[in-house]
């Protein structure tokens, strides 16, 4: 059996790759750019942020520093190449536990 790792992921701009690795989604905090609403997209088995499944979607309004955090205290599993999508966002944190 292979050791469960906590880690955290910072994303700016469009998001990005947030492990190659199985694992669980533990928590998301992001922030509004305030221009639009900030929607942020997690995604199971992507590599581009294009195709895959999403496993979890949340949105901000679109006020400067807007602030939304969700946690899941049984987190929510994702088996390769975990991936989050960002759209008027000025950041994400991605709280996640892999195997790697």
């Amino acid at each position: 059996m292979k050791n469960k790792h906590v880690r955290s992921k910072i994303l700016t701009s469009t998001g990005g790759q947030v492990t190659l690795y199985p694992g669980k989604l533990r928590d998301i905090t992001f922030v509004s750019d305030g221009a639009n609403a900030g929607t942020v997209k997690i995604l199971n088995n992507s590599t581009d942020g294009t195709g895959g499944t999403e496993i979890w979607y949340g949105s901000v309004a679109a006020v400067a520093g807007d602030t939304f955090f969700a946690s899941f205290p049984d987190g929510k599993s994702f088996v390769t190449n975990c991936w989050a999508v960002l759209a008027n966002v000025t950041k994400a944190s991605v709280g996640y536990t892999d195997n790697s």
